[in-house]
C-alpha cells in the first residue's frame, strides 16, 4: 500500500446542477417577468388613451337624389308610343264618296303600309264624313279598326253587325271585320295629305300636269 495515496483526502463528488443551467433558468425567469411587467403596462396604456380624431367630411346638400325608397312621390316622364296593329282580319276600303275610284287608290295606300286588304268595294250610300266599322264578333277587329282610324284623320270608329246594308253584298268580305266607309273628306286623298289635315287642318292639294 502507498503512503501517498493513504494521505490524501478523497474531493467530495457534486451532486447538483450544473452552473450553466442554474443560471440559464434564472435569466429565463427574469425574462418571463420582465415580459409580464411590460404586457401590464401596455394594456393600461391603452385603456386610458383617448380615442383617436377622425377627420370631418364636408357633405354636399345640394346633390339631387335620384331614388328614395322611402318617398311617396316619384317624378318620372311618361312617354307615350302608339304602336299601331295591323294584322289579324283584312280591310275592305268602301267608296262612300261622290267620287269614282277612290276606294283602290286607298286600299293601295293602306296596303303599304303593312295591312292586309280584301278587294274594295262601292257602297249604296254616300257619306259626307269617312268612319271605320268593325265586326265586335272578331276580337282581332277593334286594335285593327282604331289603327287604320289613326291614319285616316282620327276617323270614327263604330261597331256593326253581322249585316252590312251599305255595301251591296250585304256583308262582310272573306277574312275581313274592318271596313272603311270613305266618305267625301277624304276620297281621293293620299296618306300624307290625310296627315296634313290633322295637323293644319287645311286640306293639302297636289297638282300634276301631264
Amino acid at each position: 500500500m502507498s503512503y501517498e495515496s493513504a494521505g490524501r483526502t478523497r474531493r467530495p463528488t457534486s451532486s447538483g446542477p450544473p452552473m450553466g443551467s442554474t443560471v440559464a433558468i434564472v435569466v429565463t425567469a427574469a425574462a418571463v417577468l420582465l415580459a409580464f411587467f411590460i404586457l401590464r403596462k401596455v394594456n393600461d396604456s391603452g385603456s386610458s388613451a383617448a380615442a383617436p380624431t377622425v377627420p370631418s367630411v364636408a357633405v354636399d346638400t345640394t346633390a339631387t337624389t335620384l331614388f328614395d325608397p322611402s318617398s311617396t312621390t316619384v317624378a318620372a316622364t311618361t312617354t307615350v308610343v302608339t304602336q299601331l296593329v295591323k294584322v289579324g282580319t283584312l280591310v275592305q276600303v268602301v267608296n262612300v264618296s261622290n267620287q269614282e275610284g277612290v276606294a283602290r287608290n286607298l286600299s293601295n295606300a293602306l296596303l303599304a303600309e303593312g295591312f292586309s286588304l280584301a278587294e274594295p268595294e262601292t257602297g249604296t250610300i254616300d257619306l259626307p264624313v269617312t268612319k271605320v266599322i268593325y265586326n265586335p264578333d272578331d276580337p282581332l277587329a277593334l286594335p285593327v279598326a282604331q289603327s287604320v282610324a289613326k291614319l285616316l284623320n282620327d276617323a270614327v270608329v263604330e261597331a256593326s253587325g253581322a249585316a252590312v246594308p251599305t255595301l251591296t253584298t250585304g256583308t262582310w268580305a272573306t277574312g275581313s271585320s274592318v271596313i272603311v266607309l270613305l266618305g267625301d273628306d277624304l276620297a281621293g286623298k293620299t296618306l300624307a295629305q290625310i296627315a296634313g289635315i290633322a295637323d293644319t287642318g287645311v286640306v293639302e292639294t297636289t297638282t300634276t300636269v301631264v
